[in-house]
């Protein structure tokens, strides 16, 4: 198969300085090949003059550049939407809004992921940002690692994904059918998915993955990362999801062909590989909630999980010293942390409060002591306060 060289396209709405850091990035990175197109898309705003002189005062020595300009306000979901309707016209899209930077070498990755996955109807894209973090649980997140160079996942990846014409048509039709029906209430997603507003186009695509049982090629080493600076969706400064990229040069990835890669449910789980035993119970008659942030246990016999189940016995036990946190399971770590149990059939897990033990507590946040936590929490819980106060004072001026 030949290679297919997917357009780049540079989102951005009000934020100059964040569009003039991603395509400086851009523009420094490697190319596998001459006249690679890269598309600027502004959405309408008192900044897009400022955005698009920055971009031409950048350049772009690697091919044609286009600049796209809105005259009328699109907002983030409909804009994402025509930017990945480019894939029609380019074959495939490397979609990355302006709190992104990619590493120097993303371009190679996206090729050579295409190449092997383009005509797998498993894959809904492939994806540049790697997740350290699970931010429905709230805890580290950490992916096993095997001879490969990617793992295949359910999560939300909106910071830097590659979508093409096929796949993306395939969402467009289910996408055009769920507004006209509505999304409605889906057990098996995180709660807080649920609260995203209309404007997130991510939705969308979170409940289109699993309906479908679809994923993302993930890399282990991320080739974009998130600044997270303050905009729209974001009030303040966060380096919550910051990674560490990949930096190199002439790589040849090796991707896992569908049945040798480690899968990570949208929960930020692990799913078994098929013949799998835990404890002598087949791995596919247990719901998998490490994370506790699951939400129905129906259709599965067992439930393998953080949480102490008040009204249920567990039959193992396990501890919590290994990472990623599945290996203490699959290892027979002996303790009192993680519980397997039997469930009954009429049993829905629906739980709305995180509960967190101490020793998973001491288990994320390696060997800070107790002093730097009490005063981090402190600071968080003030902060959290008076931007709550804040937002009541605008509300009574109102």
């Amino acid at each position: 198969m030949s290679d297919l060289f997917p357009a780049i396209v540079a989102v951005g709405y009000n934020r100059p300085e964040c569009m003039k850091r991603l395509v400086k990035s851009i523009e420094n990175a490697d190319y596998p090949a001459e006249n690679i197109k890269l598309i600027v898309s502004i959405d309408c705003s008192d900044q897009s003059d400022r955005i698009e002189k920055i971009v031409r005062e950048i350049g772009w020595s690697h091919g044609d550049l286009l600049i796209k300009r809105y005259t009328e306000r699109q907002g983030l979901k409909d804009h994402i939407l025509q930017c990945g309707d480019l894939s029609e016209e380019y074959g495939a899209v490397i979609i990355l809004e302006d709190d992104l930077v990619v590493s120097r070498c993303f371009y190679h990755y996206v090729v050579q992921a295409l190449r092997f996955y383009q005509n797998h109807s498993k894959i809904a894209g492939i994806a540049l940002y790697s997740h350290k973090w699970n931010e429905y649980g709230r805890y580290e997140f950490m992916a096993q690692k095997n001879e490969y160079d990617a793992y295949l996942g359910q999560f939300s990846i909106t910071w830097g994904q590659c979508w093409t014409k096929e796949r993306w048509r395939e969402f467009r039709k289910w996408y055009d059918r769920k507004k006209r029906e509505g999304l409605g209430v889906n057990y098996q997603l995180p709660e807080i998915i649920e609260h995203w507003g209309e404007k997130s186009w991510g939705k969308y695509f979170v409940y289109y993955i699993v309906e479908k049982d679809l994923y993302y090629v993930i890399p282990y080493i991320s080739l974009s990362t998130n600044c997270s600076e303050i905009g729209e969706h974001n009030a303040r400064l966060s380096n919550s999801y910051q990674v560490m990229l990949l930096d190199a040069k002439d790589k040849e990835y090796n991707f896992p062909v569908f049945n040798q890669a480690i899968r990570y449910d949208l929960f930020f789980e692990r799913i078994l590989e098929p013949g799998r035993f835990i404890n002598g119970i087949n791995g596919k008659d247990i719901c998998i909630d490490l994370n506790g942030i699951h939400r129905d246990a129906s259709g599965k016999k067992y439930l393998l999980t953080s949480i102490r189940e008040p009204f249920l016995k567990p039959i193992r036990t396990y501890g919590l010293q290994m990472r990623p946190i599945e290996e203490n399971v699959f290892r027979g770590t002996p303790g009192m942390d993680l519980f397997l149990y039997r469930v009954p059939k009429s049993y829905k897990k629906t739980k709305k409060i995180l509960k967190t033990s101490y020793t998973r507590t001491e288990y994320e946040i390696y060997g800070n002591g107790w002093k730097r936590v009490l005063i981090y929490g402190i600071r968080s819980f003030f902060y959290a306060v008076n931007r709550r106060i804040r937002r009541y004072m605008k509300w009574i001026k109102i």
